[in-house]
């Protein structure tokens, strides 16, 4: 399990590998496809298709961004 926080929001990855976000929104930097903000954690896979079947295993985040890599060593920011 990871977890990284950025200014308003927070970003964690379960043991499964799957990837949720929640906080403020504001420049997509929840990783959902919008700019909404986020009062509940909402799992980045089930509303974008772009991990396929790749499993996330670390997570950073700073002021308006995430990154993130994935067990197949595939970085996504």
């Amino acid at each position: 399990m990871a977890a990284a926080c950025g200014v308003g929001f927070t970003a964690i990855v379960t043991e499964q590998g799957d990837m949720w976000t929640f906080g403020t929104g504001g420049c997509g930097m929840l990783g959902l496809g919008n700019c909404t903000d986020q009062q509940m954690p909402v799992c980045v896979q089930e509303n974008d298709e772009v991990f396929g079947a790749e499993k996330i295993i670390t997570v950073a985040a700073a002021h308006q961004h995430v990154a993130c890599i994935s067990d197949k060593g595939t970085l996504w920011t």
